[in-house]
């Protein structure tokens, strides 16, 4: 059973765009910032040293991007939680998150509305185990 509140690792290259995610999650009941990165390699470190519950990642970053860091989590730690968070609204990119076994999919442009559905099916797999 998960705490009251979910661990979460918000990574983007967007500066911008990622402190006005972790203060949108500051707003939400439920989810606790536990750090931040800004590309792949930096989340799967520290997905290794902090284990979140939840991962709330960019798709497209420099460096090593999302669906390869998404992918790498998923198979070390499959028990965490992965929501990609990018402004690829294409359906192929839902399908690339589903080959790499993430857990939600929400586009930048939407993300107010559609991250609080996304994150109640989060919480609700977490408190399964």
């Amino acid at each position: 059973m998960v705490g009251a509140q979910i661990s979460t690792l918000v990574v983007d290259d967007n500066e911008g765009f990622r402190n006005g995610l972790v203060t949108y999650l500051r707003t939400l009941k439920g989810i606790h910032v536990v750090a931040e990165a800004k590309d792949g390699l930096e989340a799967i470190a520290l997905t290794g040293t902090l284990s979140p519950e939840l991962v709330l990642m960019d798709v497209s970053m420099p460096g090593m991007g999302g669906l390869e860091a998404a992918r790498i989590i998923k198979e070390q730690h499959h028990e965490i939680k992965v929501v990609l968070v990018t402004i690829h609204e294409e359906e192929t990119y839902r399908r690339l998150a589903n080959l790499v076994h993430a857990d939600g999919f929400v586009c930048k442009s939407t993300v107010k509305h559609d991250l609080p559905v996304v994150l109640g099916k989060i919480r609700s797999d977490l408190n399964k185990h």
